[in-house]
């Protein structure tokens, strides 16, 4: 498992590339989605068309950041992850500017969230890769509530589970670290198997770091081991092969943590954490980002 690392230095300014936009596009014109970059000094930078800004301070209560998404009813969640044997915490914070305070904070001994998902009625999913399950919570949850939801058991396939999603039908796809990529019926609990899985060549031993689904339910991740981001079809099983590969030296991809589909545009947005960028690309193979944020160490990303 990829270890997060801090920083020689955290107060690294958040900066756009020069080259990333031009006269005239979507960005110097102040359009364009709002994009949510989760750095490891505990902030969240912010970045809509030219404009900038942070989320950040000992209110928020973001400490050992690991993912980030946006709730269908506004608010950013965060998980952190469990240090020196502190419990882990997911914190759901209004979308606003500087040392905003948390609204929720999930909190139960023995905590070790990772990565986290939205469901369409804004509920919490995380995965536990410390106790190979993946849990729901309800969109407002605090304290140390019962999950509405946990998978777990035998059957499960979960194997150090990194990241989950929910398509718009209520599937649970949750990617393991090392083995592969596994879809469960709507509604699954307890010691349920998956209707599917997905067990390419390239997700197996490839460290996958970030995962998403677009507006098409098409499955996204990112490998951390291969340098790559692959794409697959809503009903991909067994060793289907990926609709989309980006990888190559163009792309810049290194340490590819995070990944977000922009749904009315269809760009794929990559926190890399070794090239120290969001990289967008809208095209597949071994191809340029069309634009490039560069706000520093990044884990995670959102785009609304």
């Amino acid at each position: 498992m990829f270890v997060r690392r801090s920083p020689a230095s955290l107060f690294l300014l958040a900066f756009l590339c020069p080259a990333a936009f031009g006269a005239g596009s979507a960005a110097a014109s102040g359009s364009g989605p709002t994009v949510y970059v989760l750095q490891d000094a505990g902030a969240i930078e912010v970045y809509r068309g030219a404009r900038h800004w942070e989320i950040a301070g000992p209110d928020t209560q973001m400490n050992s950041v690991v993912d980030i998404k946006r709730q269908p009813l506004g608010d950013l969640v965060v998980s952190n992850r469990e240090v020196d044997g502190k419990a882990g915490t997911i914190v759901s914070l209004p979308a606003e500017k500087g040392n905003v305070a948390a609204k929720y904070v999930i909190k139960c001994k023995g905590f070790t969230p990772w990565g986290i998902g939205i469901d369409r009625n804004s509920n919490i999913w995380m995965t536990d890769y410390e106790t190979n399950d993946v849990r729901a919570y309800a969109a407002t949850a605090n304290g140390c509530p019962a999950p509405l939801t946990k998978i777990s058991g035998p059957h499960t396939g979960l194997d150090q589970p990194e990241n989950v999603a929910v398509d718009r039908d209520g599937r649970i796809i949750v990617s393991n670290y090392l083995h592969g990529i596994l879809i469960f019926a709507p509604g699954s609990d307890g010691d349920a198997a998956p209707i599917r899985t997905i067990t390419n060549g390239q997700v197996i031993n490839a460290h996958l770091e970030g995962m998403t689904v677009d507006n098409k339910d098409n499955i996204w991740v990112t490998s951390y081991a291969n340098q790559a981001v692959l794409e697959f079809a809503p009903d991909a099983n067994g060793t289907a092969a990926p609709k989309r590969v980006i990888s190559g030296s163009k792309t810049r991809l290194d340490a590819p943590v995070g990944i977000a589909v922009d749904r009315k545009s269809g760009e794929i947005y990559v926190a890399d954490y070794g090239a120290r960028a969001i990289l967008v690309s809208d095209a597949a193979g071994n191809t340029a980002p069309v634009r490039t944020l560069s706000p520093g160490f990044d884990f995670g990303v959102a785009v609304h």
